[in-house]
């Protein structure tokens, strides 16, 4: 490595709703080691007006309440409760969810649905007209309206009724499919079953069941000007001049460029397997091209790209200073993490290399 110090580096990786932690402190982690698996997903807020209900000013809404904010809650699930015995009054929540907020001012109460994952992610075909009886053409006589072509429907929602018989949704997703001739609904999952990576080589330094699994690890660390797409990790390739539509490339490397890339060389990684790009600089157009468009260029990582970009330098031509680039060049083969996202406003946060010395 370089004379560049290492430093202790610290993440949280957070956990959203309901997931269950695999790792326990002091664990030594990968960055693509597992450190929990997403049960469920925060969906819809849902808002009550409790206070209203129960009869009782928003300022005493806090005293009545038997479930706190953070806590789970299940359908049906009395929050809030009011009264003495003979005229007792409760209000519930309508869903399964979260408590996630009261205000004492209105008196409300806002749950935050859970949404099941799910189990698969791939595409879901209900058998609808066979598990109703009836010959497929007449499925469409007991389909729910709203159970149609493009709609998204959570799982256990009623998709055809013929009397007593029911038939749910299995999965959270968006009807795809409806064959009347088959007698079938195919359903494609949104959120499918997921797990949270440690991102960071090193050890695990606290669990907290609603914040979620720290990561300490020591590093160097490289700053970016500008990124995008998440989060990757690999071993260092430096690549000297530009990344174009012929360089040779390794799979599952993370390439240093101390040029730019072309839109074509761009392409040319994504169909080498390659893991993560790191330029001296790159054209916006070339960016947002590659990106399929955006939005906004001042807040990224949500980009459907195969892999994150990062530049150190910016978007006038300008080579990877000197010092940088030699970085690169003694990790050569050394693994990195490295995550795209930047914000450009409040909140600054700037795409990162963190190198292991392995």
């Amino acid at each position: 490595m370089d004379d560049r110090p290492q430093a202790v580096v610290k993440k949280l990786r957070a956990i959203p709703a309901t997931s269950t932690i695999l790792v326990s402190p002091g664990d030594p982690v990968e960055p693509d080691t597992a450190v929990a698996r997403v049960e469920t997903l925060l969906g819809k807020l849902w808002r009550l007006d409790v206070a209203r209900h129960l009869r009782v000013p928003p300022q005493a809404l806090p005293s009545r309440l038997v479930v706190r904010p953070g806590e789970a809650v299940s359908a049906g699930e009395i929050v809030a409760v009011s009264g003495s015995f003979f005229s007792r009054r409760t209000a519930r929540s309508p869903v399964n969810g979260v408590l996630a907020l009261v205000s004492k001012n209105r008196g409300f109460v806002y749950v935050r649905e859970r949404v099941d994952t799910g189990s698969s992610d791939g595409p879901v075909e209900v058998p609808v007209a066979k598990m109703l009886g009836v010959p497929p053409l007449t499925m469409m006589v007991y389909k729910a309206d709203y159970a149609s072509l493009g709609m998204v429907v959570v799982k256990g929602q009623v998709l055809a009724r013929r009397g007593k018989t029911v038939v749910t949704s299995p999965v959270y997703g968006r009807i795809t499919n409806v064959n009347s001739v088959n007698g079938t609904m195919t359903l494609k999952p949104i959120f499918t079953a997921q797990t949270i990576s440690a991102y960071l080589k090193g050890v695990i330094t606290r669990v907290d069941p609603v914040e979620g699994v720290e990561v300490s690890g020591t590093a160097t660390v490289v700053r970016g000007v500008w990124g995008l797409g998440g989060e990757s990790h690999g071993r260092i390739s430096v690549l000297a001049g530009d990344l174009t539509g012929e360089s040779e490339l390794e799979e599952g490397s993370v390439v240093a460029v101390s040029g730019t890339a072309t839109y074509e060389g761009l392409l040319r990684a994504a169909e080498s397997g390659v893991r993560g790009v790191i330029l001296g600089w790159l054209r916006s157009g070339v960016a947002m091209r590659f990106a399929g468009g955006m939005k906004n260029m001042g807040v990224t990582g949500d980009e459907a790209v195969p892999f994150p970009i990062i530049l150190v330098e910016g978007f006038l031509p300008q080579p990877m200073r000197d010092g940088v680039f030699r970085t690169f060049l003694d990790s050569q083969g050394h693994l990195c993490s490295l995550s795209g996202s930047t914000h450009i406003r409040a909140g600054v946060v700037r795409p990162e290399i963190l190198i292991y010395s392995d």
